[in-house]
């Protein structure tokens, strides 16, 4: 698999490491469509290296839990957590197809 850069972002935390064992997007892509028609439910995205993301249905809110360890040393490591409208999730689910699933 070719390595990707991921880059993470929440307020004034952000951060961006190389990835190369990043899996299971079109299973992600089913998940989140799922979560977004039944509002319940998880979406998970992880990686070998240490990335993780994670979407969870609450009280009609998506809680979305994000950890990004350096694939280097994996010493280092951004954790967060946040809320968003299920509003946004068919911009989300769009741009996982665009970017992941065509071509």
């Amino acid at each position: 698999m070719e390595t990707m850069l991921i880059e993470v972002r929440a307020g004034g935390f952000h951060g961006r490491v190389r990835d190369g064992t990043l899996a299971g997007v079109s299973q992600f892509y089913d998940e989140l469509n799922i979560l977004y028609k039944t509002l319940s439910g998880t979406a998970t995205l992880s990686s070998y290296d240490g990335f993780r993301l994670m979407l969870e249905a609450r009280r009609g809110q998506i809680h979305i839990h994000v950890v990004v360890l350096d694939g280097s040393t994996k010493q280092s490591k951004l954790s967060f957590d946040y809320s968003i409208d299920q509003s946004f999730m068919p911009l989300i689910i769009k741009g996982i197809k665009r970017e992941f699933l065509q071509g």
